[in-house]
């Protein structure tokens, strides 16, 4: 996420806090009836009750805030910026100096014995990951400003970034590399940093599997993993079939994420400003929860959990279902547990 957009967010945040403390502190000192009149007299009458007008306001802020932020996602996919106004690419695309870098168009092939990990970090350009034909690694790259891919002992490495503006009015190249992988190659570990630009692949598949979108958008039609970590920015990703056997983490920034599919283990969900969103097989009983809310939304299989600084446990077992105690997974019936965070966005759990 840009440093111009932390700062902005940081302040209107701290700014909706103290607005609303003082309000709270003005109805405490003078009482409601003074604070309705205050609001009739300041808005000539158009707001009349001021609690009710703030449950109002919040609920269409959050409308308009998710309004704005989907515009604001597909404005950064069409068009990736840098700077100060925006994801600062080459900053955060880290290149080896030590490596060769190529510029344009490039291609590649690498022996695929031995690789264990995958490390992909790619800023504003549009990347493809694909099966390769034979038993060795491909990849090419068209129209990059920057461009990197090499082993590392274990490691195979890719990092390209977009090039330069051509002109005003003429936008940039189109940057697009491809990676094509074996499909007997086992991967123990896939680390993907993707900043404006686009990553799509059929399918993805490792032991641990981190994937960090800050103003793109990526999306995976099948990923299998023992370990899940994703985090999106100001971007979107979408996991349309995921088959997760342990831990699943998600965090969401100002961006949106929809996850479907079979998630094995406890689930870590976050979102601060944007939307969360998962389907899963199974039953909402398979999960005790944990749940807390700042100013946002948590619908859980239909039902809504919302309001300031709430706070809320649902447990399923048998065992938990008199007494409060912490979670103890080996007297939890299901044996896994759902953490779900959300500040001023919205989280949907749904089950089929």
């Amino acid at each position: 996420m840009g440093k111009l957009i932390r700062r902005c967010l940081g302040a209107a945040f701290v700014m909706i806090l103290l607005g609303l403390g003082l309000a709270l502190g003005v109805n405490a000192v003078k009482g409601t009836e003074y604070m309705n009149d205050l609001l009739r007299r300041m808005t000539g009458g158009r707001i009349d009750g001021w609690m009710g007008s703030l449950e109002s306001g919040i609920s269409k802020g959050e409308e308009l805030l998710h309004q704005g932020i989907s515009q604001g996602e597909d404005f950064l996919e069409e068009h990736p910026m840098d700077g100060e106004t925006g994801y600062e690419i080459e900053e955060n695309v880290i290149f080896d100096e030590d490596r060769e870098t190529m510029i344009g168009d490039a291609e590649r092939e690498f022996a695929a014995e031995g690789i264990r990990e995958l490390e992909l970090e790619i800023g504003g350009c549009s990347f493809v990951l694909q099966s390769s034909e034979d038993d060795r690694i491909h990849v090419k790259a068209e129209n990059v400003g920057r461009f990197q891919a090499y082993t590392d002992q274990e490691s195979f490495c890719v990092k390209a970034i977009q090039g330069e503006v051509l002109g005003i009015g003429h936008g940039r190249q189109r940057c697009q590399v491809t990676l094509f992988l074996p499909e007997n190659l086992s991967l123990e570990e896939v680390n993907l940093e993707l900043g404006a630009g686009t990553f799509d692949a059929q399918r993805l598949e490792a032991s641990k599997i981190e994937l960090e979108v800050g103003a793109g958008a990526l999306e995976i039609e099948e990923l299998a993993a023992d370990e899940l970590f994703a985090e999106v920015g100001a971007g979107k990703m979408l996991l349309n079939q995921m088959e997760i056997s342990g831990e699943s983490n998600f965090s969401v920034g100002m961006g949106h994420f929809e996850g479907e599919g079979t998630l094995g283990g406890d689930v870590n969900g976050e979102c601060a400003m944007g939307s969360l969103a998962l389907v899963l097989d199974g039953d909402v009983s398979d999960y005790d929860y944990d749940m807390e809310c700042a100013a946002g939304t948590i619908y859980l299989d239909g039902k809504k959990y919302s309001g300031l600084a709430l706070e809320q446990e649902i447990h399923h077992s048998p065992e938990h279902h008199d007494e409060k105690d912490a979670y103890d997974a080996e007297h939890h019936a299901s044996g896994k547990r759902m953490d779900l965070e959300c500040s001023m966005g919205e989280i949907r759990v749904e089950f089929k």
